[in-house]
């Protein structure tokens, strides 16, 4: 009977899609969406667009890039999730900020590698820029300071930071010609700025050489291994980044080895000598936690 009573309802549907009631339901589907296309179509047209007439295409490709950046770097969503003790850290770094001052402000983020500098940085970041987004006239995270400028020079580093926050794709001639920009096109905006993993001296120098480069309430983020260099440098504050406290260290490896907020019972010694041997280093954590790959048998043993 099921077959049958199958059988029946296909052979009604397919009737009825033959009959002239189905045909006139067919299109009223067809009507509704090209009404939606219409819909569509003439909201674009109301949208304003890129005048491309006197200009070449590279650059209007270029332009576009950076307005997309412009929206994206710093809209995406306050990113904690398993990011163990990261918020009360955050919450000390904004205080060093001091966002409510209408002062040009310099902060460093100082400590040993691994220790979580980056991360910390990131956060603040997107917590700042994401708050506070009607504030800031531009925003912009330069990562990996050191590597990029080994590789590419501070040149690129300077036009990247122009891109993204003028959203302008000037081609810069040497370091000095981007100096030059730098103080005298950012002199009267409010920024918000982030030089991470820096190690030179000549890196700030070119890229935030003094708080009268940038607008009334900038705030500018430093992120290096070297104390010296922010003393050196004359930034308002310094932050020491800490490794994890104890508990701390044995939540971030129970989510990174099982995927649980805490180690099981049997797992908890060894866990302890993971923490021990990472000296509560989150990088080290991380990375152990990766290799410690438990596999639970039948009867509970650990392979």
């Amino acid at each position: 009977m099921a077959a049958i009573s199958t059988q029946s309802a296909t052979s009604s549907s397919s009737i009825s899609s033959s009959t002239p009631q189905g045909k006139y339901n067919v299109f009223l589907s067809f009507r509704e969406k090209v009404q939606a296309w219409r819909n569509a179509l003439r909201e674009v047209a109301n949208l304003k667009g890129w005048h491309v007439q006197d200009r070449p295409e590279s650059q209007i490709i270029q332009s576009i890039v950076g307005e997309l950046w412009h929206k994206l770097s710093y809209a995406f969503s306050e990113y904690t999730e398993n990011l163990v003790g990261i918020i009360s850290r955050a919450e000390k770094l904004k205080s060093c900020l001091d966002l409510g001052s209408n002062n040009v402000r310099m902060v460093g983020i100082w400590g040993m590698r691994g220790i979580g500098k980056t991360t910390l940085a990131r956060v603040v970041f997107c917590m700042v820029s994401n708050k506070f987004e009607d504030k800031f006239e531009g925003c912009c995270f330069l990562a990996n300071v050191r590597g990029v400028c080994k590789k590419d020079g501070l040149v690129r580093l300077q036009q990247q930071l122009i891109l993204q926050i003028l959203n302008e794709n000037m081609v810069v001639e040497d370091v000095n010609e981007g100096v030059f920009v730098i103080k005298n096109k950012l002199r009267h905006k409010k920024i918000l700025l982030v030089l991470d993993d820096v190690d030179q001296l000549n890196q700030l120098n070119k890229l935030v050489g003094d708080h009268i480069w940038f607008g009334l309430g900038s705030r500018v983020i430093i992120t290096t291994r070297d104390k010296h260099l922010l003393q050196t440098h004359g930034v308002d504050e310094i932050y020491e980044a800490n490794g994890l406290a104890h508990a701390e260290s044995l939540h971030l490896l129970s989510l990174k080895a099982l995927k649980k907020d805490y180690s099981p019972e049997d797992y908890l010694e060894l866990s302890r000598d993971f923490v021990y041997y990472a000296n509560d280093f989150s990088l080290a954590i991380e990375i152990l936690g990766s290799f410690f790959l438990v596999e639970v048998s039948i009867n509970g043993k650990v392979h």
